[in-house]
C-alpha cells in the first residue's frame, strides 16, 4: 500500500482508534470473573491480571453494568485513549458527551486510567502484611474511583477473611455514587460522599477495630500534596478513630515527600500522625516514594516516563 493511500486510509479512521493502544494483555473475561478467581487464598498474581482489573475496572466504572459482561479489548483501548486527552480539546470526531463524562469523571479515574500505574499499585496493595483478626473493617480515604477499595478487598479475601467490610470517602458526590454503586455490584464495599476532612464522616466504624487504611497520595510527583485534603484528612481520622487504629495497616505505610523551600526531604508515617513538622508548616510538600512493606519506592518506578514542569523548572 503506497504512503498516499495509507494516509487517507488514517484520515477517515476516528482518532481515538488512531490514538488506541495496543493493549495484547487484556482478556475478554468479565471483571466479575477475575476478581472471583484472584480473591482465590494461594492464587498466582501476576502484573497483567493486575492490569487487567484496572482497565476492566476503568471501563465499568464509565459504563455501569459492564462488570459482568465480556471485554471488547478495542472498545476499552478506545476508551482510555480518550481518557488520556480528555482535558485537552476534542478532536474531529469525538463523541462529545463520552468526552465530556471523562472529563467530569477524570479526577477519580487517574489510577484506573493507567493501567500499568494501577496494576503496580495493586501489586503493592496486596503484598501488605494485614493485622491478624476474624473480621476486616477497611477505609478508603478519597476514594476516588474506589479502586483501591476493592484492592482492600481483594487483599482481604486473599488472606482467607470471610467477613469483609470496605469504606470509601470521596468529596465528588457524582464519583462516589458511582464508585458506591460498583462496589456494591461487586460485593466489595462501597463509597459514600463525605469528605475524610471532617470527623463526622468517620462514624460508620463506631468504635470497630479497623484494619487497613489506604490512600490517594500520588504516585504523581508532580501533584504537590494539599494541606486540607491530605494533612486535614489523617487529622480527622485519627481524632476520630484513635482507639480502633491500634494495630491497623496503612498503605502507603509512610511517603517521602520535598520541600524545595527547605532543600529537605522528610517521611510522614503514622508514628507522626501523617503531619508535617513546625518548621515544614507552609511549606509546599512533593511525594517522592512510598514506604510500602518497610520497603521505599521510588515513585518513578511506579509510572511510565513523563516530565514535570514545576519541578524541572526549578531544577
Amino acid at each position: 500500500m503506497s504512503k498516499a493511500v495509507a494516509s487517507e486510509r488514517d484520515m477517515k479512521q476516528p482518532r481515538a482508534l488512531l490514538d488506541a493502544p495496543d493493549l495484547p494483555w487484556l482478556s475478554r473475561v468479565p471483571l466479575v470473573e477475575d476478581l472471583r478467581q484472584i480473591c482465590l487464598p494461594g492464587e498466582a498474581v501476576d502484573p497483567a491480571g493486575l492490569m487487567n482489573i484496572a482497565a476492566k475496572y476503568f471501563f465499568a466504572f464509565v459504563h455501569p453494568g459492564a462488570q459482568s459482561n465480556p471485554v471488547p479489548p478495542a472498545e476499552v483501548a478506545e476508551l482510555l485513549a480518550l481518557f488520556s486527552r480528555c482535558r485537552s480539546l476534542n478532536e474531529p470526531g469525538d463523541d462529545i458527551d463520552t468526552m465530556n463524562l471523562l472529563r467530569r469523571l477524570a479526577p477519580a479515574l487517574t489510577l484506573p486510567g493507567d493501567p500499568g500505574v494501577a496494576g503496580r499499585v495493586l501489586g503493592l496493595l496486596l503484598e501488605q502484611e494485614l493485622p491478624p483478626g476474624k473480621r476486616f473493617l477497611g477505609l478508603d480515604l478519597h476514594a476516588g474511583s474506589g479502586l483501591l477499595g476493592l484492592g482492600q478487598f481483594i487483599a482481604a479475601r486473599r488472606q482467607g477473611l470471610a467477613e469483609v467490610e470496605v469504606w470509601g470517602l470521596e468529596e465528588d458526590g457524582v464519583a462516589a455514587r458511582r464508585a458506591g454503586a460498583l462496589l456494591r455490584a461487586l460485593g466489595a464495599g462501597n463509597v459514600v460522599h463525605g469528605s475524610p476532612s471532617e470527623a463526622a464522616s468517620y462514624d460508620m466504624v463506631g468504635g470497630r477495630v479497623v484494619a487497613l487504611i489506604t490512600a490517594a497520595a500520588g504516585p504523581d510527583p508532580c501533584g504537590a500534596l494539599c494541606d486540607e485534603r491530605f494533612f486535614g484528612a489523617y487529622a480527622a481520622l485519627f481524632r476520630s478513630c484513635a482507639a480502633s487504629l491500634g494495630n491497623a495497616a496503612f498503605f502507603p505505610e509512610g511517603l517521602i515527600v520535598y520541600s524545595r523551600e527547605t532543600n529537605a526531604s522528610l517521611i510522614l508515617s503514622r508514628e507522626n500522625g501523617f503531619q508535617r513538622p513546625a518548621e515544614f508548616e507552609g511549606a509546599v510538600l512533593y511525594p517522592q516514594a512510598w514506604v510500602v512493606a518497610g520497603d521505599v519506592v521510588p515513585l518513578h518506578r511506579m509510572r511510565t516516563a513523563r516530565k514535570c514542569p514545576d519541578l524541572d523548572a526549578a531544577g
